[in-house]
């Protein structure tokens, strides 16, 4: 009998439209030139909301359920920030504060995701979305992040929805696959 593929890994996050992705890999190769590394490939470019691991293939119906069942709010995302972590070798932008919408959104799924009984991390979530991995930080991180003299990012991302992302591991790295997408229920400029 032939082995069973093994289950997906699969995460909850938000997804840069082509102009965002755009700006997000401009500063990425700034970013790059200071620190080294693997710059992040634009079709990865993500936020990870809630990352839930390896899931069999039977429970992503629940995590459909999940999603069809949060209600969040559009925002916009002002990235105002860069850094890089040592710990993980992983420089980054992020906003300087989580907008209320995102902070709900991430606070619904970590909610609905342990009543369906999917293992949820316990630190809190950390807005950003990962520029360069193996980047060389030493001597810039102290210990909570390194801000990065990049200049100021001029990202301004308005989002719209959110995807559960379904990740598969190849030799030139991680590939991302969204496989479910869910809108936010108003939209500025829109009677609700």
């Amino acid at each position: 009998m032939p082995e069973a593929p093994p289950a997906p890994r699969v995460f909850f996050a938000i997804w840069p439209d082509a102009e965002v992705r755009q700006g997000l890999m401009q500063l990425a190769l700034q970013v790059h030139r200071q620190v080294q590394g693997k710059p992040t490939r634009a079709d990865s470019v993500h936020m990870t909301l809630l990352f839930l691991g390896s899931t069999p293939i039977e429970r992503l119906e629940l995590l459909a359920e999940l999603a069809s069942g949060v209600a969040f709010e559009a925002f916009t995302l002002d990235m105002g920030k860069v850094g890089c972590w040592k710990h993980n070798q992983v420089a980054w932008v992020a906003p300087r504060t989580t907008p209320l919408p995102l902070a709900h959104l991430v606070e619904q799924l970590e909610r609905g995701a342990t009543a369906r009984g999917f293992p949820v991390e316990s630190r809190p979530f950390a807005p950003h979305l990962t520029l360069v991995r193996k980047a060389r930080c030493a001597g810039l991180d102290t210990g909570r992040g390194a801000e990065l003299d990049a200049g100021p990012p001029r990202i301004r991302w308005d989002v719209r929805e959110f995807v559960l992302v379904r990740s598969e591991l190849g030799q030139d790295g991680s590939r991302y696959h969204p496989i479910g997408r869910w809108p936010a229920v108003s939209q500025p400029g829109r009677d609700v």
